[in-house]
């Protein structure tokens, strides 16, 4: 007995009904796939904090050097040199005092960062630079390291994020030139000084022009500031 062929119409139907599966599935497994970037992202960023806690612990209770500009010092966290021109700098992440804590330079690069000018994401607040840890007033509100992203064909990544004009005084200025990476739904991933870390939307953090020249500031710029007096704005 010969066995039966599908017919034309059912063959679009079955068609039909993969196309409509494609169609749902894509982009849960789209999304599947950015939470595991955005995952591991965290996982890179927890690493590294707990790193400078253990850093600090062994260093008289003081963060290291922030190693941005290409002058390499001892207490460098990162040294990143000026060896990429123009304008482009590459970082020697194992010159750094934070690398025999983690010991794999995968760890200080999101995976959604596809950038050829820098081999680090993950950037160290300015206002740490060579502070001593007891003068943290909210170590659990204050940001030690930023996910961060190029800005034009020109930035690059310098192992430091400047986020403020004046670090004595955060309601000061800002910068508009460090920004924050908003790459995991609108959020970047930040380390807080007490080695805990989160996803933060990216306009929270971020100041803009108007900021810079006196307006408003975003609701947590004020954890730049790890002396601030008051805990929040």
């Amino acid at each position: 007995m010969l066995a039966r062929a599908f017919t034309l119409i059912e063959l679009l139907v079955v068609i039909a009904i993969i196309a409509v599966l494609a169609a749902v599935l894509f982009p849960v497994f789209a999304r599947a796939r950015e939470q595991a970037k955005a995952t591991s992202c965290s996982s890179n960023m927890n690493q590294l904090s707990k790193a400078f806690l253990m850093y600090v612990d062994n260093s008289d209770g003081r963060y290291p050097s922030e190693g941005s500009e290409g002058r390499p010092q001892r207490n460098d966290w990162v040294w990143v040199s000026k060896l990429m021109a123009p304008e482009f700098k590459t970082a020697e992440i194992k010159a750094g005092v934070i690398f025999p804590y983690v010991k794999d330079i995968r760890v200080y690069k999101c995976p959604i960062d596809i950038s050829v000018k820098s081999e680090i994401t993950y950037m160290m607040s300015d206002p740490f630079d060579m502070r001593k840890m007891s003068t943290v007033a909210w170590p659990s509100s204050s940001i030690l390291l930023v996910e961060e992203y190029e800005k034009g064909v020109w930035y690059r990544n310098d192992g430091t994020i400047w986020p403020l004009k004046d670090v004595h005084n955060w309601r000061a200025g800002g910068n508009n030139l460090d920004l924050m990476a908003p790459w995991h739904a609108g959020r970047g991933i930040v380390g807080f000084s007490d080695g805990h870390v989160k996803a933060v939307l990216q306009q929270e953090l971020t100041p803009t022009w108007g900021a810079y020249a006196g307006g408003p500031y975003p609701r947590l710029f004020q954890m730049f500031q790890p002396d601030r007096v008051e805990e929040g704005q």
